[in-house]
């Protein structure tokens, strides 16, 4: 495996490549968008009532502020992403990787992505044929909703991004293997669809794998090896894009040896992580990819549209739910699935596209 030069990560970027993050990532855009509004919308109505002479209401004064407060962190969250997207694009250049960013991958071998739970949120990919891919992945399934007996409703926690490792091999495994490495202990040679006497993941495997992925799925079919972590890249931290690339060629490498066929494979070649050919090239264009400023007026009409129609429904039905705390949680819990519901058939419909050739 050739050296990569990772002194781009974790560096710096410019507004241009900022601003470049964003058009390219329409979830991104999305959060940032929201974010934007929280921290115009309380600072304009703050400078109205200070221009107008009223006097400020204490509770009005404290829920202007917690949003403002929320909308600044929301921008650090937000610099430091670009900045980190940033420092992806710069290594990618440096080492002649292609670079994808927020795209649908149901053609990846893994069971998220195939069935579009998952999309890429931001990978590297050589240019081989043999290629290895590392990145994140993004959920894109409704968070957990249920019942708290405090406030009626209970969302599960924010999401988090979750890295992937994929590698292509030189020719089809023989037999399909699954190794759940969410619990420890699971590495007894059982995998599922494993041929041959020998475990593919060792017990030292697994203590590697799960210590930089977190509980982990490792899914090998036809030519692909697609791990599946359950903690961030952290793609600004430059030991953990080098140990990526080491545990991905290390996983390609056993599934060669273990279970593809000496005859398939040929004469035995190392597989270069970068082809050092020129610059680094986006995937090419996603047809039905949206521009940005269409997924700026979806956010808008969104956070407008969905509030009238849940205040004029609410306001038909409050007769109805006066003295019944069942049934007004009931309808509570219902209206939230069905605002998650929209936000995520508008998110997905944000990323869809036909995606990148396969690779």
């Amino acid at each position: 495996m050739r050296d990569l030069d990772f002194s781009a990560l974790g560096r710096g970027s410019g507004a241009r490549a900022r601003l470049r993050v964003l058009a390219e990532s329409p979830l991104l855009l999305m959060g940032s968008t929201v974010v934007v509004l929280l921290v115009l919308v309380p600072a304009v109505v703050l400078v109205a009532v200070l221009a107008s002479g009223a006097p400020l209401d204490g509770g009005m004064l404290a829920f202007l502020g917690m949003l403002l407060l929320g909308g600044m962190l929301g921008l650090g969250d937000v610099r430091r992403r670009t900045a980190t997207s940033g420092g992806v694009e710069a290594f990618a250049e440096a080492n002649g990787l292609d670079l994808i960013r927020e795209s649908p991958a149901r053609d990846y071998g893994a069971h998220r992505f195939r069935t579009g739970s998952r999309i890429v949120r931001e990978s590297v990919r050589t240019r081989e044929a043999r290629l290895r891919e590392i990145g994140d992945a993004w959920p894109m399934t409704l968070p957990e909703v249920g019942l708290s007996a405090a406030t009626g409703i209970r969302v599960g926690g924010p999401r988090t991004a979750e890295v992937f490792l994929r590698a292509r091999l030189s020719a089809p495994v023989r037999a399909p293997l699954v190794h759940d490495g969410r619990e420890a202990g699971t590495s007894d040679g059982r995998e599922e669809g494993a041929a041959g006497s020998a475990p593919f993941v060792t017990s030292e495997m697994d203590r590697d794998l799960r210590a930089f992925a977190g509980p982990y799925t490792l899914e090998i079919s036809g030519q692909e090896v697609v791990l599946c972590g359950s903690r961030p890249l952290d793609a600004s931290r430059a030991e953990r894009v080098r140990e990526a690339a080491v545990l991905v060629e290390a996983l390609a490498s056993r599934a060669e040896a273990l279970l593809v066929d000496d005859a398939a494979i040929g004469p035995h070649a190392a597989v270069p992580w970068a082809a050092a050919t020129g610059p680094h090239r986006l995937a090419p264009p996603r047809r039905g990819a949206r521009h940005p400023v269409v997924v700026v007026l979806a956010v808008l009409a969104l956070l407008v549209i969905v509030p009238i129609a849940l205040a004029v429904v609410m306001s038909s039905i409050d007769h109805l739910l006066l003295g019944r705390e069942v049934l007004a949680k009931a309808v509570v819990g219902v209206a939230v699935v069905l605002i998650l519901g929209i936000v995520a058939a508008v998110a997905r419909w944000m990323t869809a596209g036909r995606g990148a050739p396969r690779r």
